[in-house]
């Protein structure tokens, strides 16, 4: 099983247009959609609410809205790696958390039974059937801090780099052979691509964010 974490805030209807292609179009492996989000006040609430009691038939879509009050990360978190140090000064947002988003993200994963995850952000959308064989999931499980797997990216896509080898059925390159800051050369994303969920969890269960920006920012 595949746990699929979505942010969303404010975007209830681009939200619609994720889930509703999700559904259409996903195959395999089956899933848990986790969706965390968050409002500016009652009418982008109306309309998440609308989106819930679209969806309240599958089981398998489940709705997390942050909640405020969270505390203020201690001086040992800070303090507990030179990313930590950085992140705390270079994003004034994570010295006064707003809500309980990293919290809430671990919980969610914690209380998975999924072996990998994936996260995408609401304005997106799926074209075409996705069906993941389960010699992919075994292919990431067996070097997790070095493989991921993409949905996002494709044959002639965002200026492929030359660098990219064009298999059988798949596409395969090192993360080190391409440039870094481009579509294919980052080291972690929220668009699509899928992780070993016990490897993330580690890392994230280490080190601070208190939204999606900041967890991305990481890497």
């Amino acid at each position: 099983m595949l746990q699929i974490i979505i942010f969303s805030f404010n975007r209830a209807i681009q939200l619609d247009t994720l889930l509703s292609s999700f559904v259409e179009y996903w195959k395999n492996p089956s899933y848990q959609v986790d969706i965390i989000y968050n409002t500016s006040d009652n009418f982008f609430q109306k309309g998440y609410e609308l989106l819930m009691s679209k969806f309240e038939s599958n089981n398998c879509i489940h709705f997390h809205k942050e909640s405020k009050g969270c505390r203020s990360y201690t001086a040992k978190e800070i303090l507990g790696s030179a990313g930590n140090l950085k992140h705390y000064f270079k994003y004034p947002a994570i010295k006064h958390p707003r809500s309980n988003f990293r919290p809430l993200m671990i919980k969610l994963m914690e209380e998975s039974e999924a072996r990998e995850i994936m996260f995408m952000t609401d304005d997106a959308m799926y074209i075409r059937p996705v069906d993941i064989p389960a010699e992919v999931f075994d292919w990431i499980d067996e070097n997790p801090k070095h493989r991921q797997f993409s949905l996002r990216l494709g044959i002639d896509m965002n200026a492929q780099p030359t660098a990219i080898k064009e298999l059988d059925k798949y596409l395969e390159w090192k993360l080190k052979d391409v440039p870094h800051m481009n579509n294919w050369g980052y080291y972690f994303s929220v668009d699509a691509h899928i992780y070993n969920k016990a490897l993330i969890l580690d890392f994230y269960k280490r080190y601070i964010f208190v939204n999606p920006n900041t967890l991305e920012g990481y890497h």
